[in-house]
């Protein structure tokens, strides 16, 4: 059986997306991955935060997905795929638009965890 090894740029990137991820105090990982928690802890018009989905591939570099779930002023909560690209999470329908900007452009309300999450828990 061949193993898969990724290769270094792979490795950096994945690094770097930790990294990024790490330092997103609204990042909540897959924990709210639930339609049901969701709507429970948005309360407020325009409240967000960020959530990522289970991989489908056990791959090397599988694609990730990463969600802004954001409760619209209709009351409708709406999720915009986001994406890493130029070492940064842009949105992924508007590859000029950081995840940062997108947030204050929209004037969106984030919603921090109020723990730190380690994958030992």
């Amino acid at each position: 059986m061949d193993l898969i090894v990724p290769s270094t740029s792979v490795n950096q990137r994945m690094r770097r997306t930790e990294e990024i991820l790490d330092s997103i105090p609204y990042f909540f990982n897959s924990m709210l991955d639930d339609n049901n928690l969701q709507r429970r802890l948005l309360v407020e018009l325009d409240e967000c935060f960020l959530i990522s989905c289970p991989k489908l591939k056990e791959e090397v570099n599988p694609e990730s997905n990463w969600y802004l779930v954001i409760l619209e002023s209709n009351g409708i909560i709406s999720k915009i795929k986001i994406t890493y690209r130029d070492k940064t999470l842009k949105i992924w329908n508007d590859k000029n638009t950081t995840l940062r900007q997108y947030i204050e452009m929209r004037s969106l309300k984030t919603i921090e965890r109020p723990w730190k999450i380690i994958p030992q828990q």
